[in-house]
């Protein structure tokens, strides 16, 4: 955790709960006021408010004072997500301040890339053997592809075609580790240190970002495990299934 003196009228709150990490920041693109990473795999809930609520007392600042509130939109766990997008509207409509989105695989990139010399590759866990994958330049971190979900096999053949130098990052890798390292043995893969975007990074990507009285919305890239049985879950409710599926928002078109 660090604070220092704030400035309300620069200061931006940043909510990232897209993984297993809950992370939750105050501060501008040119300096961090404060900040805290709490552990909570499929349990943020009872700690995403009482952070903010700590962060804003801490640094003596009032929430209807700041300039926004940004919160990271996905791709990534689907309940972490809907807290935390629910959780950014709710503090924004109480408080009158404007939101904006920040998308996940970019904000890993923007905090390594710099560093790198060779094609950079942010794999983070999607599901059972999927992962989601986006390609990234070195030193600057421009996407040259949009995130796509793949899975295992698909992404790791799709990197053995890549005729360069390649570098690998992210929560996907941690899974099957073995699997990665003998299907692309000459790739450097960093440690998992860097499979978080850095609380810097991501007020930095906040205060470029647009501000908006239009929440953000969640990018979900494949059907939750939910949609994909909807059928046996109607079923068991007594619903008929296509009503059920006809009720269900197309966040993927």
């Amino acid at each position: 955790m660090t604070c220092s003196v704030c400035s309300p009228a620069e200061t931006i709150l940043v909510i990232n709960g897209t993984e297993s990490r809950l992370q939750v920041a105050l501060g501008s693109g040119s300096g961090l006021l404060w900040s805290q990473e709490l552990q909570t795999p499929g349990r943020a809930m009872p700690y995403l408010a009482p952070a903010v609520r700590q962060g804003l007392a801490t640094c003596e600042l009032d929430l209807a004072a700041l300039r926004g509130i940004a919160c990271v939109r996905g791709p990534g766990g689907f309940t972490g997500l809907r807290l935390t997008l629910a959780t950014t509207l709710g503090l924004a409509r109480g408080s009158g301040l404007p939101l904006a989105g920040i998308d996940y695989l970019p904000a890993i990139a923007a905090s390594v890339a710099p560093l790198l010399a060779s094609e950079l590759w942010v794999a983070t866990h999607a599901r059972q053997r999927m992962v989601y994958l986006q390609g990234f330049t070195p030193v600057q971190g421009e996407p040259f592809c949009a995130p796509f979900p793949a899975p295992l096999d698909t992404a790791l053949g799709y990197l053995q075609r890549r005729e360069t130098a390649l570098t690998l990052v992210g929560s996907g890798l941690r899974r099957f580790p073995e699997q990665w390292t003998e299907a692309l043995p000459d790739a450097v893969f960093l440690p998992a240190a860097w499979d978080h975007p850095h609380p810097q990074t991501l007020l930095r990507l906040a205060e470029e970002a647009e501000f908006t009285q239009t929440p953000p919305s969640p990018l979900y890239l494949r059907a939750s495990d939910a949609e994909d049985n909807l059928s046996t879950i109607a079923g068991k409710r007594g619903l008929d299934p296509d009503a059920a599926r006809q009720s269900i928002p197309d966040f993927l078109s």
